[in-house]
C-alpha cells in the first residue's frame, strides 16, 4: 500500500503551451451545467497547456462562468439539453488532437450518450478519464465494450456499486476489496473516491491521506476529473496522475477549509488552491 504520491514531472523553464498537453473535456447538460464548469476549472488549475470543453451548445448562452482560458465548443444537443449523437461529427477532430480525454461529468443518460461514449472508446488514441454518468452508462450494459488499458475510472461508492452489481453499503464496508474487484472486472486504473480515496491498478494501490468531510459537496468529483486529465495530458502515467491528482485535490481542500471552515466549502474554492497543492509535488 502506497501512501505518498510520486513527484510531478519537472516542467522545463523553456516550456510553452504546446509542450504542456491538450486535455479535452466532454461534459455537461442543461440539468448539470455546473459539472462542465468545474471539470474545466480542475483542468485549468492542473496546468494543461490547452483546455478544450465540448458541451451542449445551449450552455454557451447560459449564466455559466467558464475560465476565460477554456476553449469552448458548443455541439448538437437533444430535446433534454444533452449532447446528441450528431455531435460526433464535431468531436472527431477534437479527439484526434487530444492528449487526454475526460468524459461524462454532468452528462445525464440517453441512447445518444451511450452511442457517443462507445464511439469515443473505439476511436480515441490517448488515455481517457471516465467519470460520472459515463460510468453509469457502462454499468447498465452487460455487453459494454472493453476499455483501453490506459483508461482511468473514477467511481464514487454508488457508481462502484452499480458496476459491481452490489449495494453501496457493501462497497463501504470493505473498500479495498471493492477496489480489487473493480480492477479485476475492468482492468484499468481505478479511483475509488471517498474518505481516504483508493487508487489501484494491477498490484499497485495508493491510499490517500489528504482531504476531509469539508469536501462532502456535490461537484468536488468534477474538479478531480479535470485535474486528473490535465496531469495525464502533461505526460504523467495514468496511475501516477491519478495518485497525484487525488492527493493534490484533497490537499487543496485542506487549504481551503483551513481558511474557511468545515462547512460551506465550494468546489470552485478548492480548484483555486490546486496550484498551491501541486507545488508540494514539484521535484
Amino acid at each position: 500500500m502506497l501512501h505518498d504520491p510520486p513527484n510531478l514531472i519537472e516542467r522545463l523553464r523553456t516550456a510553452h503551451k504546446g509542450d504542456c498537453g491538450r486535455v479535452l473535456l466532454i461534459a455537461g447538460s442543461q440539468q448539470f451545467s455546473g459539472a462542465a464548469v468545474l471539470s474545466a476549472a480542475g483542468a485549468c488549475r492542473g496546468g494543461a497547456g490547452f483546455v478544450e470543453l465540448a458541451l451542449p451548445k445551449s450552455l454557451l448562452a447560459g449564466p455559466n462562468s467558464f475560465d476565460p482560458g477554456v476553449i469552448l465548443h458548443g455541439l448538437r444537443e437533444n430535446f433534454a439539453g444533452q449532447l446528441a449523437f450528431p455531435a460526433w461529427l464535431s468531436l472527431k477532430k477534437l479527439i484526434s488532437r487530444a492528449d487526454c480525454i475526460v468524459i461524462g461529468p454532468g452528462w445525464g443518460q440517453s441512447e445518444d450518450l451511450q452511442a457517443l461514449l462507445y464511439r469515443v472508446l473505439e476511436t480515441a488514441h490517448c488515455p481517457l478519464v471516465i467519470d460520472a454518468d459515463a460510468l453509469n452508462i457502462l454499468a447498465q450494459d452487460p455487453n459494454r465494450p472493453s476499455l483501453p488499458n490506459t483508461s482511468i475510472l473514477t467511481p464514487h461508492p454508488g457508481e462502484a456499486a452499480r458496476l459491481l452489481k452490489r449495494q453501496t453499503k457493501d462497497i463501504q464496508l470493505d473498500r479495498p476489496r471493492a477496489l480489487s474487484e473493480l480492477i479485476e472486472l475492468i482492468g484499468t486504473v481505478i479511483v475509488l473516491k471517498g474518505a481516504q480515496t483508493l487508487v489501484g491498478t494491477g498490484g499497485l494501490v495508493f491510499q490517500n491521506g489528504t482531504g476531509s468531510a469539508a469536501m462532502a459537496v456535490a461537484g468536488m468529483g468534477d474538479v478531480l476529473a479535470g485535474l486528473i486529465g490535465a496531469l495525464v495530458a502533461q505526460g504523467e502515467s495514468p496511475f501516477d496522475a491519478a495518485c497525484q491528482a487525488v492527493w493534490a485535490h484533497g490537499f487543496a481542500g485542506d487549504l481551503a477549509a483551513a481558511s474557511g471552515g468545515m462547512r460551506g466549502l465550494a468546489p470552485s474554492q478548492v480548484a483555486q488552491y490546486i496550484p498551491q497543492a501541486l507545488r508540494e509535488l514539484s521535484p
